[in-house]
């Protein structure tokens, strides 16, 4: 008699994906006061380590070299850069575009706020646009009916990772990376990926942007230069702070964090979010218009570079 097959729990613990202590997980989800939180961060403790190799070994006279590996990596046609930030990136192009003040632009009813803030910044009005309940898609009717005379670009939000064909737009793919197989929609003006902290395949920072047009491409490749350079330190302790909180996220510690965050009547959600936010106490456009350090570069490159594809399809 053939033996009986493996659990799928097991078969996931034999994942060397398992997330953040691979086969030890199931083991700690075993335990009395276990809780399993609700989100968890697509990294291993060994692409942290990757990411403190490269604060110590990386150096500023590196940069074009690593730009050049990625950007040639994501895209071999040469129409990629690579920034701090989606939001670093998209600031870049309403810079390089210089849109006629009170133009509109059709936005994802569903997207962040800080996207909203840029175009409001830049003197741009945000038109929302309805999304189809059942695809996540923009609604093509919608989308129609909104465009006007005064209408000069679209911003699409693929959200939770869904993607859908569109012709000509700025194409927001923050949360849609799903391994080296899609880098950005090919018709779309702009493509724009981010591997922020709670994004797939995170470097804890950094975007690569996908731009058709290779004069505006290279105006803003032209204007990220002269940005000030994240130091490795920031990125250091950067590593160090989520490094702590992905341990925090086994099921058996997040029990312990959750029932002492009630001990002493924190919020345990707001903690988390606090500490994870990607850019906070300032005015954003003053915390986005920097270069990526080092660091991020060389863990940005070990993650493109060693994409768990079976593991993103699983998810």
């Amino acid at each position: 008699m053939a033996p009986p097959p493996a659990s799928s729990s097991l078969a996931l613990a034999k994942r060397p994906a398992l997330k953040p202590f691979g086969v030890l997980e199931p083991l700690s989800a075993a335990a009395p006061w276990a809780i399993f939180p609700r989100k968890k961060l697509d990294v291993t403790y060994r692409d942290v380590a990757a990411g403190l190799h490269s604060c110590f070994t990386l150096r500023e006279s590196e940069r074009e070299e690593y730009e050049r590996r990625l950007t040639q990596h994501w895209d071999p046609t040469g129409h990629s850069m690579v920034a701090l930030s989606v939001r670093t990136g998209f600031d870049l192009l309403l810079q390089t575009l210089k849109l006629p003040r009170g133009s509109e632009v059709l936005c994802s009813a569903v997207t962040i706020p800080d996207m909203l803030y840029l175009l409001r910044y830049h003197g741009l009005v945000a038109v929302p646009i309805d999304l189809d309940p059942q695809t996540l898609a923009v609604d093509a009717d919608a989308l129609r009916r909104a465009a006007t005379a005064n209408t000069r670009a679209m911003l699409i939000t693929y959200v939770f990772g869904s993607r859908f064909s569109m012709d000509p737009v700025l194409d927001d793919c923050a949360q849609a990376f799903a391994g080296m197989t899609y880098t950005g929609e090919r018709r779309a003006d702009v493509s724009m990926f981010s591997f922020g902290t709670i994004k797939i395949a995170t470097s804890f920072g950094g975007a690569l942007l996908r731009v058709k047009n290779r004069t505006v491409l290279e105006e803003m490749q032209r204007r990220e230069r002269r940005y000030p350079s994240r130091t490795n330190v920031f990125f250091f302790k950067r590593l160090l702070k989520y490094g702590f909180f992905h341990g925090v996220t086994t099921p058996a510690v997040y029990g312990l964090f959750l029932h002492a965050c009630r001990a002493v009547g924190a919020n345990h959600d707001q903690v988390i979010t606090s500490a994870i936010r990607g850019f906070s106490g300032g005015e954003l456009v003053s915390l986005i218009q920097f270069r990526p350090s080092m660091a991020l570069l060389g863990l940005l490159y070990h993650r493109l570079s060693t994409v768990d594809d079976p593991y993103i399809e699983l998810r």
